[in-house]
């Protein structure tokens, strides 16, 4: 797995409150920071309560003791955003790449078990 992919799933892991350092057992959860996340990416929404939405899942919020008025369209979103986050980093990093090599990259970064394996 490329470094820098790595760093920036480490990046998009902190920034949604799952701890500091993803991968050790005692990352404490922090707040979800959304204006963190804006300027880590560069976008501002609008309406910011979907885009939280988008990107916490009805878990997550219930933990934290928040209304868990999240659903599954706006998780979509939410996954979404990660990819072409990861998409970018990939496209950026490796400008030589085919498609297919890009798409496989991706695949292997931004799947159920390598965003657990993160978030931990």
């Amino acid at each position: 797995m490329a470094g820098g992919a790595k760093e920036v799933l480490r990046n998009v892991a902190r920034l949604l409150g799952r701890g500091d350092t993803p991968g050790t057992p005692d990352a404490a959860p922090r707040k979800f920071s959304l204006s963190d996340l804006g300027r880590s990416i560069g976008y501002t929404p609008r309406t910011p309560e979907p885009f939280r939405q988008a990107l916490l899942p009805r878990s997550s919020r219930q933990k934290a003791g928040e209304p868990a008025d999240s659903n599954e369209r706006l998780e979509f979103l939410g996954d979404s955003i990660l990819n072409l986050i990861v998409a970018e980093h990939l496209f950026r990093t490796f400008p030589a790449a085919a498609e297919g090599d890009l798409t496989k990259r991706r695949a292997r970064l931004v799947n159920r078990k390598a965003l657990a394996a993160y978030a931990r």
